[in-house]
């Protein structure tokens, strides 16, 4: 949280220290809106922010000066911040926290150049939860070695934070780990070290495209399992492919709500009919719960504690 309180602007990095740290510790995204309230999401809800701190009723308005201040800030803080912006309209500060942003965009050459005007951000808030992979793991090993696993999840409901986790678990086992974190989420990466525990035997790449992430890593540093999140594109799936073929597992991410909803994309279909992953892991809407289990060929296994918070 101090990396995201040193960011605000001081009026709402103010209110936002009002919180107990108890509470500031279950906070996972802040929406802000110009002249719109300030809305935090929480395990148990929705609040807004006030002078008090979190309120469910009367929460302050993100003003179009606190928009201005917090675009210079943010620009100022990353050298590399509009291009990125321009690329994939979200920001990485260091921690691993993601803030996104909508406003108008500037086409140039038929692709988006910049954003301006920014009038809206939802900071994604980085977080570590010890354990809360340990539930997957015997449905997730094979003969004491991890098997290749997607998980599936609407966005914010923890798959980032379940990687993060896996990562970590898999690396204390004894294997080695790397991670194609693009965005920095799951190693929160600062000037190559991870600000996250991701385990003693995980190395990993931040910044570069998901599919030459893999390859690389691939290539250059032998490993047992590569981790990555939110996989989508034709590329990425034939990386995928080329790990599988050298033998090494990949556990990764993707949005959806269900395996059928996955199926229809098409990228993500040739890997199931290739069998390159194992297990298919669906997490509930309800951050944090396991709701569903399948194997390589779509049958459902039992779930362990299936419905159970674990995040």
């Amino acid at each position: 949280m101090k990396e995201i309180l040193d960011i605000l602007p001081e009026r709402i990095s103010g209110m936002l220290s009002a919180v107990s740290p108890a509470k500031q510790a279950g906070i996972r995204e802040i929406r802000l809106r110009r002249e719109k309230p300030i809305l935090l999401k929480t395990p148990d809800g929705e609040y807004g922010l006030n002078k008090t701190g979190l309120s469910r009723y009367d929460g302050e308005k993100f003003t179009r000066d606190d928009c201005e201040r917090f675009w210079r800030r943010l620009t100022a803080h990353s050298p590399y911040a509009l291009a990125v912006c321009g690329r994939q309209g979200y920001i990485t500060i260091p921690g691993g926290h993601r803030i996104g942003l909508c406003g108008e965009a500037v086409i140039k050459e038929n692709d988006i150049h910049l954003f301006k005007n920014v009038s809206s951000f939802l900071i994604r808030i980085a977080h570590q939860v010890r354990g809360c992979a340990l539930p997957l793991i015997d449905r997730i090993t094979y003969n004491s070695k991890p098997l290749s696993s997607l998980i599936i999840s609407p966005p914010g409901c923890g798959k980032t934070t379940m990687l993060r986790d896996l990562a970590r678990i898999f690396s204390e086992m004894g294997f080695n780990v790397c991670i194609a974190d693009e965005r920095g989420e799951i190693s929160s990466g600062r000037d190559g070290i991870a600000c996250l525990d991701i385990g003693p035997r995980t190395d990993f790449i931040c910044g570069a495209d998901k599919a030459d992430g893999m390859n690389i890593l691939l290539r250059s540093m032998s490993p047992d399992l590569i981790i990555t999140d939110e996989l989508g594109s034709a590329g990425e799936a034939r990386a995928v492919l080329d790990a599988a073929a050298a033998g090494v597992s990949v556990i990764a991410s993707a949005h959806g709500g269900s395996l059928d909803g996955i199926l229809a994309r098409p990228s993500l279909s040739g890997l199931f009919e290739a069998g390159v992953f194992s297990r298919y892991i669906i997490l509930s809407d309800i951050p944090g719960r396991i709701k569903e289990i399948y194997d390589a060929e779509g049958r459902p296994l039992e779930t362990p504690g299936a419905g159970r918070m674990v995040i």
